[in-house]
């Protein structure tokens, strides 16, 4: 039943935390409900390998294949990265709570040992030809050189160095500027003291409202996540927060916490409610998805 298996997954109390912070993360409340599907997480992870890592694919699997079938194969060192590689390519996309480019790191690192391998042996063989002036093999490796370099030049200079712009759907553009850094270096002092019984951090708005005690385990509520940037340094400080999703909730609160946090459109409705507030307004993005952060003067 469902309380013996919670026994046998929850580790015991006395556990080192950082145990029981991975297996309540990755076993009892992995989201969303343990699983998601494994195809689409594997074509993902495919193909992204197969467009910024393909030379480190080809040379791998080359060279793991004729030093199998080869005389004095297979080396242990080949067979253990590419066992590697692989197990990472099936097991990865089944672990992993996001379908992200990034995941191909998992695969790519232990087939660098092989894929060097067949490059160096690539560079032997066409320095051979090189001094055999055997011309044909020369023209075929340095095909074959030029073909790899190609490849990983064009994937760098569409993907990486290219021009960074609001249409780009890459990471960078989810963390705030420069600017939002006075909203961490100001917010304890905004806070006071946090042995108080009186939450001292407030999220007002439905699209940041947490019921108490929703967010004390994952998987947690979309609207925990619209609080981020904020809530990671709220969290550092120790303060206690509570939310309020309407103007007469906010109203109706007996004290005010020093310092409530609002989406930007709603200042008109929280400011005319925090007399003797001072309100400062951050970008939590780089660009965008602004809020205003109310502080008791």
């Amino acid at each position: 039943d469902s309380v013996g298996v919670d026994v046998v997954v929850r580790p015991a109390v006395g556990a080192p935390v950082e145990v029981r912070r991975f297996v309540g993360v990755r076993v009892v409340d992995r989201y969303p409900d343990g699983t998601h599907e494994y195809l689409p997480y594997l074509g993902d992870l495919l193909g992204a390998l197969a467009l910024a890592a393909l030379p480190v694919v080809l040379l791998g699997a080359a060279v793991f294949l004729v030093d199998r079938y080869t005389a004095g194969g297979p080396r242990s060192e080949v067979s253990a990265a590419v066992y590697w590689a692989g197990a990472s390519l099936v097991f990865v996309p089944m672990l992993t709570e996001v379908s992200a480019p990034w995941l191909g790191v998992y695969v790519v690192v232990p087939l660098a040992l092989p894929a060097g391998i067949g490059l160096a042996a690539l560079v032997r063989w066409g320095r051979r030809a090189f001094d055999g002036r055997d011309a044909p093999r020369v023209a075929a490796a340095v095909i074959v050189l030029l073909a790899l370099v190609v490849q990983t030049g064009a994937v760098a200079s569409s993907e990486v160095y290219g021009p960074s712009d609001r249409d780009a759907e890459l990471a960078q553009f989810a963390q705030p500027s420069a600017e939002f850094s006075s909203f961490r270096d100001n917010l304890s002092s905004w806070v006071g003291p946090t042995d108080d019984e009186r939450p001292d951090v407030l999220y007002y708005g439905s699209s940041m409202y947490v019921a108490d005690g929703a967010a004390d385990s994952p998987p947690v509520p979309e609207s925990w996540g619209e609080r981020l940037p904020m809530a990671w340094y709220v969290e550092r400080i120790g303060a206690d927060t509570a939310s309020a999703a309407t103007p007469e909730a906010l109203e109706s609160r007996s004290s005010m916490p020093p310092v409530v946090i609002a989406p930007a459109d709603e200042r008109g409705t929280v400011a005319p409610l925090l007399d003797g507030y001072v309100a400062h307004q951050y970008d939590t993005g780089l660009w965008g998805r602004p809020v205003v952060v109310f502080v008791e003067n």
